[in-house]
């Protein structure tokens, strides 16, 4: 005898995670060092030229390697850019990247725990603050630490804003803030910041909207005056002056102009 066998339907569930949204203002504490990794070098990589003479021919345009060191909104589309008023943005990974780093630091939490429960929007984060020439010697990664002379552009002062997400109740307004106020102290964003342990530049601090130096900022070094600071920059500091000045003078007395103009058009960002 054959034994008919019931079916029951089973109903499953899905619990989605709940998100939480802020805003944050950030307030830089220490000059902000930019460290893009500018098209020149993505080429180079993608369609290595090998060792050719031209390629030796000329190392270095300080004030084109300035302003290839920094992002800005044209380098996205428009609907990663949510605030206008700012031209240099810096990508939303590098804030991600500070507050994965800065859990380790806080009780309860974990690297990978933030990687997985926070969002930091949008892609191309505003930065206000008027950028300048920065100059400084450098050591490669290579066997022989090579030594080097790097051109970037360096905000003495800076503000941004940042929107954060969060899941609930894993995390709170209160972690969250705190994650992003640790980050700010002892991590840091850009080039030779306190994660690395060496220098103590990209610091921040979390601050209300209507603080006066976070306002100043906003309102006297937005996309206006960055786009002027790109074409016309002043310098970070005397030593960075005079080595660029030096530079301007021997490529005019070696009889290189035209050389310098070719390698720029070259390597200018299409």
């Amino acid at each position: 005898m054959a034994v008919k066998k019931s079916t029951k339907t089973q109903e499953t569930i899905v619990k989605e995670i709940a998100y939480s949204r802020g805003t944050f203002c950030l307030l830089g504490t220490s000059p902000l060092i930019f460290n893009r990794f500018g098209p020149t070098q993505m080429r180079a990589l993608l369609y290595p030229s090998g060792s050719s003479r031209k390629s030796k021919q000329l190392k270095h345009s300080p004030m084109f390697e300035y302003r290839d060191s920094f992002n800005t909104t044209d380098d996205f589309p428009a609907d990663f850019c949510d605030q206008k008023e700012s031209y240099v943005i810096i990508p939303g990974a590098a804030i991600k990247s500070a507050m994965r780093e800065a859990a380790l630091e806080q009780e309860a939490l974990t690297k990978a725990g933030i990687g997985r429960l926070t969002r930091v929007l949008p892609e191309a984060i505003p930065v206000y603050g008027i950028p300048h020439v920065f100059c400084r010697m450098v050591r490669a990664s290579d066997s022989k630490k090579t030594p080097d002379v790097r051109t970037r552009a360096i905000m003495p002062k800076w503000a941004s804003i940042v929107t954060v997400e969060w899941a609930e109740p894993q995390l709170s307004t209160s972690k969250v803030t705190t994650l992003l106020q640790t980050a700010g102290d002892v991590i840091g964003i850009g080039d030779w910041r306190a994660e690395k342990g060496k220098g103590n530049y990209g610091s921040f601090r979390v601050v209300s909207i209507d603080n006066p130096d976070f306002q100043s900022l906003l309102k006297n070094c937005g996309a206006k005056q960055q786009l002027a600071a790109a074409d016309k920059p002043d310098f970070f500091d005397n030593h960075s002056a005079r080595l660029v000045r030096w530079f301007d003078e021997e490529v005019v007395d070696r009889g290189d102009s035209n050389k310098v103009k070719r390698w720029e058009v070259e390597n200018a960002a299409q």
